[in-house]
This record gives structure tokens, sequence and C-alpha cells, in this order.
């Protein structure tokens, strides 16, 4: 039975505003002058954007988060919803959202056709035990605004959306929540605001077996140490195998595969405080480390590892977040340009976007997949690698290093 799972579900709400339209009611959707495909970038340059915004993202949470609370993101999901987004924007509000996403040469036409690309290579890297599900979905209320052919075929198209404008209430949304993350996240919505006339979805679905799963009866309780200086105990896993691994005086990391290697999870954990250790980053120097670490610096070797067992929910508005990242005039009621989304009776904007998560993580990864012998010899006893203190998380499609999630473990108990 696979064990390891992951649940997001990323929404962007728009609303409509009582000043009168910067756009006119009665105009069709303006022409953006884009720069064709190839000068826009490869499938490279978006990932190497996207890898910097999923730790541009992190960093800004943390700092935005009390320092003993766990942070759980999909930073690929917040990018799916944006990029969605995108293709309504104009202007300078188009502007800001590419600059927040770091796309540099990238517009909608760019980002939408190389954003296929990539979920396809990622879809066509999943096995029976381990892979990513991604569905979208645009909800509606068509009495009130008029969503332009266009945007739908690019939600549709690009995307694999499902378009919704005849059922806007909040059962029927919290009801495609639910279905697309296996009943993890039943409730995204407890009520709709009366100027919401339109919101996007993005729910994210990996599950996967551990290449080298955990023995369960070496599991048992051993001391975590919190920021607040307190102990608690925790059910812990024991694995002693050779793992991809990296030790130095400022940390400890070990990388583990899921089955099929094309996806993994790094767990890091610093020898100081991890809200210390994360303050010497920008994003790019992060996102520099992590690559280095995983690419560059982890051998393979025999290692004594523990790893706490641990089931965290996480969820947060995440609007003051991308303001702060500089998506800010996508916000404002008067001054948002969403003119290439759809007609309404008045000026189209952001009103809010909540981001849920859900990470589980124990000893299997498949059913039959275990390794059970625990190798006893007269060599030296390997090095033991415990997490028993707050640690980060980053689990990555391994082909192109693009982090699915990220998380700081302050608390593994919730």
């Amino acid at each position: 039975m696979k064990k390891m799972l992951l649940f997001i579900v990323t929404v962007a709400f728009f609303a409509c505003g009582d000043e009168d339209p910067i756009n006119p009611i009665n105009q069709t959707p303006p022409i953006i002058d884009e720069p064709a495909l190839e000068d826009q970038g490869t499938v490279g340059d978006l990932t190497r954007a996207m890898i910097d915004f999923g730790f541009k993202s992190f960093l800004e949470i943390n700092n935005n988060t009390p320092d003993d609370e766990n942070i759980i993101i999909s930073p690929l999901s917040i990018e799916t919803a944006l990029f969605m987004t995108s293709n309504g924007a104009t202007d300078e509000t188009l502007d800001e959202l590419r600059q927040t996403l770091e796309l540099g040469n990238f517009y909608p036409s760019g980002t939408n056709q190389r954003y296929k690309e990539i979920i396809e290579q990622i879809n066509n890297d999943a096995n029976d035990d381990t892979f990513l599900r991604s569905a979208q979905a645009v909800f509606w209320n068509e009495n009130l605004i008029s969503v332009f052919e266009n945007f739908q075929d690019n939600m549709q198209g690009f995307y694999e959306a499902d378009l919704v404008p005849d059922d806007f209430n909040v059962e029927a949304i919290n009801a495609w929540a639910d279905d697309n993350t296996e009943g993890r996240i039943p409730e995204i919505l407890q009520e709709l605001r009366p100027d919401e006339v339109l919101f996007l979805l993005n729910a994210l679905y990996f599950i996967g077996d551990w290449d080298l799963p955990f023995e369960e009866n070496a599991t048992r309780d051993r001391p975590f140490n919190l920021v607040d200086g307190s102990t608690i105990e925790l059910p812990t896993m024991n694995n002693d195998f050779s793992f991809f691994n990296y030790e130095d005086e400022t940390v400890q990391a070990v990388d583990l595969f899921f089955e099929g290697a094309n996806f993994s999870m790094t767990f890091i954990q610093p020898t100081t405080s991890i809200n210390e250790y994360l303050t010497d980053f920008s994003f790019s120097e992060l996102a520099a480390f992590y690559n280095g670490l995983v690419n560059d610096d982890m051998q393979q070797g025999r290692i004594d590892l523990s790893l706490p067992k641990f089931e965290i929910g996480y969820k947060r508005n995440i609007s003051e977040d991308l303001q702060s990242l500089g998506m800010e005039r996508a916000f404002q009621e008067a001054n948002a340009q969403l003119f290439n989304l759809g007609q309404a009776g008045g000026n189209l904007f952001v009103s809010r976007v909540i981001h849920d998560t859900f990470l589980k993580i124990d000893e299997k990864g498949a059913e039959g997949a275990a390794v059970t012998a625990v190798g006893v010899g007269v060599e030296s006893a390997p090095p033991p690698f415990v997490f028993d203190q707050p640690f980060m998380i980053v689990l990555r499609h391994v082909d192109t290093g693009l982090p699915i999630f990220i998380g700081k473990i302050m608390d593994p108990a919730g």
C-alpha cells in the first residue's frame, strides 16, 4: 500500500468591484504583442525560472511566518495557478506577474507552451507506484461575468482545465477539491464573498513509494528537539542502507529516491537553528545551494538514518506574500488590468489566493517493494544521520530539478 501522499490545492480568486471599469464593457480582448516562442525561451529556461520562484516564495513565506510554525508549500501548484492567471492580465499587471515569477522573457504564450511540455515530461516519468497528478478548473458566475473564449481555450488547451460556468457555489467548489485530492482537502472554501465572480483552481496529487522503504518493526519513539528548547517523543523510522548523503560542519542532508528514481525527497538539517540558517540565503543562493547539493555534493554511502513519521496539514492565504514579492496591481480593485480574462459590471481584480496542503510520510513505499534485511558486520558502524530537530525538505522531479514541494518541519507532531 502506498504511504507517501502529498495533496495540494491552490486557488486564485477574482472579484468584480463597484468602480467604473478601466476597460470598456463592450471592448474585445486587447492584443498583446508577444515575442515569438523561440525568442521567449526553452523548457530549460522556464524550469530554471520555476526553480528560482520556488525558493523565492518559500523564503518570503518563511520570513512572514512565526519561527515555531511548520511550512508546507507546493511551488508548482502556486506557479500553475499564476500561469493561468497571467493569461487574463495585461500591461503593468502582467509585467508584475512576470517579474514576481522570475519569468524573464516569457509571456503567457511561451509560458503556456513550455509549461505544458514540462508537465508532459513529468507525466511520462510516472509509473504504477510513483506519479504526480495535476488538475485545474475555472468556476465562474455566468450571470455576472462573460469569460472570453480565448481565455477559455487557453485554459483547456494548455492546462486541461474543467470549465464550470453554471455551478458557482461553495458546495460545487469544495466537491471538486475533495474529488481531486482523494478526500484529503474536502473544504477549500467556507464561503464565497459577495463580489467574487470567478476563480481558478489547481490541485496536485503526488503519491510515491520509497525505493528503499523503512522496516516497520524498526520504528520506535525517540526525542525530537523543538525550537523553544522543549522535547517531544515521536515515532521515528530507522534505516541502515546506502543513501546519497552529505555532511559538513554546517549541515547534514540525505536524498531519498522514490521507486523508479524519477522523483526524490531531500531532507536537510542544519547543525544550528533552521531559522538562523535560512536567513543567510537569498532565494537565488538557496536555489544554487540546493542544486549543487543534489547534483554535485552528495555521495552514495551507508548511513544509519533516523527520520520522524509525520502527517501535517497547512493552509495559508498567500495574497500578502505575493504582493510583497511584487505582484501588487493585480490585487487593486480599481487598477488591476485583467482585461484578457472577461467582461463584467466593473473592474476585475484578484481578491485572494489560498494555498492548502497535506503531507504524510511513513515507512513503506509500495507493497512488495520493501527491503527488510539489515546488514550487521564487523566493519565500523555507519555514521548516524538523526533528524531530531527542525529540518527542511524538498521534493523534486529529478530530471528537471523542479521543486514540487518545499517544507520546513518545526514540529512533526503538527
